[in-house]
């Protein structure tokens, strides 16, 4: 892939009108900190979480004394089973702010999550005395004493939940779950009706509540109810199919991307588009095709479309900087490739990119630099020094 072989035609017509642009000065570690942060924060949301993992570390790595990025951390190996990382993490969170109470019921659920019962009901008794009135640390308690069968308790503990906190929805939940065990019919009627007041689409709730109308004798109540947890229970099956078809097709066209079969690549990207039209990656690889066969207005057209879905997706910057150069319109390519940077300093690729712009333009000292910068962040990487031209 000739990644750079228009620019030297473009040069001369670029110094002869005067177009090229000063880079912004380098943003100072608060900001790069803030930056990665916000970035990691926006991937976890979005659930791409090895992208948020990269981006958090890169925030630790900038300011090790901060707690925040440890805990999210904390939480995307919990969300992967990775308990002995995610214990890492938020022990880490909790040395750096021991009042953190969002690092400690995580920390909580993690020896729940891997059966470290005992740990987990000595953490929460202790966080009753540390951290009083906070509805996450009843809600765990509750937890614990349901799975006990000690009802009472379990109750004394949901109840407070929902006194400091009337609209959890776990805390209503659970109630009606307990109130099931000791056969309060109508109690747990009302709790399942107030979680799903709540939470119009909540599984449990509607699963529960379906049972509870059977035994109250409410046959017109129960139909109805079934018939919502059928629809949603379609819903989710239709959208956990959309969601493997989009993996297929996304799987399919990176191996053919890959392969250099980009022809090919094109149609399984905008499959993959149609069924999910806010993925960044499909955007990111359906252009870099395009750009591949030499389509360059159509791969500005569709990286543009991803760079304002994702303004913070450095490979989709950096993807348009290359479209930008190769169309011979050199500021908005130095635009683009300053900003991958602002926005990820430890993505390497803009860094090369950037200076063989500058190289180009007789900016030898400022091309020198990103290119040090670039070689730099590689290295750090073990990986090869160029990326493919």
């Amino acid at each position: 892939m000739k990644r750079f072989a228009l620019v030297a035609s473009h040069i001369s017509l670029v110094l002869a009108l005067g177009c090229g642009t000063e880079p912004a000065p380098a943003p100072d570690d608060t900001v790069r900190f803030n930056r990665l942060y916000n970035r990691g924060l926006l991937f976890f949301h979005i659930e791409e979480y090895a992208r948020a993992e990269e981006a958090l570390r890169g925030a630790v790595q900038l300011r090790g004394s901060d707690p925040k990025p440890f805990y999210y951390l904390g939480r995307i190996y919990l969300m992967e089973k990775r308990f002995g990382k995610a214990e890492e993490m938020l022990r880490e969170a909790l040395r750096r702010d021991p009042s953190f109470t969002g690092a400690d019921l995580l920390l909580a659920e993690l020896f729940f999550q891997s059966r470290r019962l005992e740990e987990g009901r000595e953490h929460i008794e202790r966080l009753l005395l540390t951290r009083p009135g906070t509805p996450e640390v009843y809600y765990q308690l509750g937890w614990i004493r349901e799975r006990q069968d000690r009802i009472p308790e379990a109750l004394e503990a949901y109840r407070k939940v929902l006194e400091a906190d009337p609209d959890h929805v776990e805390g209503w939940f659970h109630l009606g779950l307990v109130r099931m065990k000791s056969e309060a019919w109508a109690e747990s009627e009302q709790a399942f009706a107030e979680a799903l007041r709540r939470d119009p689409e909540h599984f449990g709730s509607l699963f529960n509540l379906a049972k509870v109308y059977g035994r109250l004798g409410l046959a017109e109540e129960r139909r109805e109810i079934l018939a919502r947890f059928q629809d949603l229970v379609k819903r989710t099956e239709e959208q956990i199919f959309r969601n493997s078809q989009v993996g297929y097709h996304s799987n399919l066209g990176i191996t053919l991307f890959n392969s250099g079969k980009y022809e090919e690549a094109i149609p399984e990207f905008r499959k993959v588009l149609e069924l999910n039209p806010k993925l960044s990656n499909g955007y990111f690889y359906l252009g870099s095709s395009h750009l591949a066969l030499g389509q360059t207005a159509r791969a500005m057209e569709i990286l543009g479309k991803g760079a304002d879905l994702a303004p913070d997706d450095e490979r989709i910057l950096t993807e348009l900087g290359r479209a930008f150069a190769l169309a011979g319109e050199f500021p908005r390519a130095i635009e683009s490739f300053e900003e991958a940077i602002r926005r990820n300093r430890f993505f390497a690729d803009p860094h090369f990119y950037l200076a063989n712009i500058l190289k180009a333009q007789n900016l030898t000292d400022r091309s020198r630099q990103q290119m040090a910068e670039f070689e730099r962040l590689r290295s750090l990487a073990g990986a090869d020094l160029a990326p493919e031209e």
